[in-house]
Formats: C-alpha cells, structure tokens, sequence
C-alpha cells in the first residue's frame, strides 16, 4: 500500500518538474556605452601607448570597437611639459619622445566626443633586479604549478627590496618573447612582509608556470606601482580566480582612476592609468649570465 501511495504521490511531481524544462530568457536593459581605457607608461622606454575602446553589451561577444579621433596627451606635473599621443592605428595612441622619471607623477589627458577625461599616475622606485638563476628539475612531476617534464628548470629571482614600507610591485616574465604567466597568475606583493628583505616565494613560484628548457630566453621584469594600482589589480585577481564555491567573488565593477572632469556632463568610463619603474633582467637558459 505504501508503494502505491508513493507512486500517486511522484506522478504529479514528475508533472511539474517536466513542465520546468522551457528555457529562462534573462532580460538585461541595454547599457550606453562607456569610454574604456587601457594605458600603463613605463620609466625604461621612451615608446608608450594608450589603448581606447567603447565597452559593449554583456552578452555581445564581438571585439570592443576602437575609439578613433580623440585627443590624448601626458603632463608631466613637474615641470608642466605636455606629450601629445598620435593615432597609429584605430584606436591605438602612442608616442615615441616621452620616458618617464621615477619620483615624478603625470595625468593623463583625453578629449572624445567633446568630453575631458584625466587620470593620475606617480612612477615609484623599483629595486634592481642582481640575477636570474636557473635550477634543473631532475626528478620531474613536483613543480610549483604540478607535473613537469624531467630536465626543464626552475626559476629564481634574486633581488633585494628597497628599505621603507609603502613600495608595492607587479612582476611578469616573458618566455621567448610571449608572456609566461597565464592571466590569472596575476604576480603582485606589498613591501609589508618583505620591507628591506630578498624576494622569496611566492614571487618566484609565480613565475615557474612554463617549463623552461635549455636555449630558453627568459625576462623577468619587477613594475613598481602606486597603492591604487595595486588595489586595482588586486580587484581583478580575486574576480578571475575567486568564481567558484560558497564564498566565490560577486562579479562587480572594477575601480578606475579615469574621471570626468566636463562640466555638467555625466558620462563614465572604465579602466585604468597607470605608471611604472622598471627592472628587467633577461637571461638565456643554460647560458652564464
């Protein structure tokens, strides 16, 4: 008797939840579209570019389309020099007479469709890079980011922090000239822990996803960057890796630093600005330094 009870009762169960298979239409509001800005100067070239787009609606998988004809210039705050950005490409804005100095802050000047932008950025120290060393992995399979191949190598950093709290770094490495970190090993520290000291792990684990080989050519580069940028790229790494499970990261707006500064106009942006002292070694696997 009960299985029959049971039955009478799963049949209009069965009922309802195949009535539940019609698909879900989620209906977004269309968004206007903003200015999206893409540019990081760096102290160790005078070759420096500024990237802007229009952002485009969530579920549109087409390339973000290039914003062409505006004007972009950097102020040095210093001494008030003016460098104009000419388009190369739609787009692309860059110059090639513009090396910036550490210890001095510049604002990044942008006028589209009769709207001003600006943005701040201060280049910071960054420590010197001594060496780059290379230690053979010769059992294989126990390699910081997991199994590895036999006979490939680990790298090291050896690089000594500036003393005084408040320096904050970005570090990446190019293998053979494409980049050897995966985008979300986003490899940033503060000086709190390490004020002063050697760089130890986690800077160099981060740097070993790739499997270097003898005749390898590797760079590693140290980016110092202001407490904002390191805010900035913080927000982004926990959004890339933190996406799955109980506490997973609720996707939000990341901060930006591009404002609008016309006079009765409302208009937002995305993106950041940026700035950077640069140490950069570059090292041939299996070759002395």
């Amino acid at each position: 008797m009960k299985s029959k009870i049971f039955l009478i009762l799963a049949l209009p169960l069965l009922v309802f939840f195949s009535s539940c298979e019609d698909p879900i239409v989620v209906g977004l509001d269309a968004a206007t579209p903003e200015l999206s800005v893409d540019g990081w100067i760096y102290s160790d070239t005078s070759y420096q570019e500024i990237k802007l787009t229009k952002t485009t609606e969530y579920f549109d998988t087409t390339r973000q389309p290039a914003v062409i004809g505006a004007q972009v210039s950097v102020t040095d705050l210093t001494d008030s020099t003016i460098y104009p950005y000419t388009e190369t490409r739609p787009g692309l804005y860059t110059t090639n007479s513009f090396k910036p100095l550490i210890g001095r802050s510049y604002q990044l000047n942008i006028i589209q469709e009769g709207i001003t932008w600006r943005a701040k950025t201060d280049v910071k120290r960054v420590p010197t890079i001594d060496s780059l060393n290379f230690e053979l992995n010769e059992e294989g399979g126990n390699g910081p980011g997991g199994p590895r191949d036999k006979d490939t190598y680990f790298l090291t950093l050896f690089a000594r922090e500036t003393p005084g709290q408040g320096d904050y770094y970005k570090f990446d490495a190019t293998l053979n000239g494409r980049p050897a970190n995966e985008p979300d090993n986003i490899n940033i520290i503060d000086d709190k822990f390490a004020d002063g000291l050697v760089f130890i792990p986690p800077v160099n684990f981060g740097l070993n996803e790739e499997e270097y080989k003898l005749g390898d050519t590797v760079e590693v580069r140290i980016l110092s960057i202001n407490a904002d940028a390191y805010a900035f790229w913080t927000e982004i790494n926990t959004q890339i890796n933190n996406t799955e499970g109980l506490f997973a990261q609720v996707p939000s707006n990341i901060r930006t630093n591009i404002k609008n500064v016309t006079p009765g106009n409302s208009a937002t942006a995305v993106g950041y600005f940026g700035g950077s002292g640069v140490s950069r070694k570059r090292r041939i696997v299996g070759q002395p330094q």
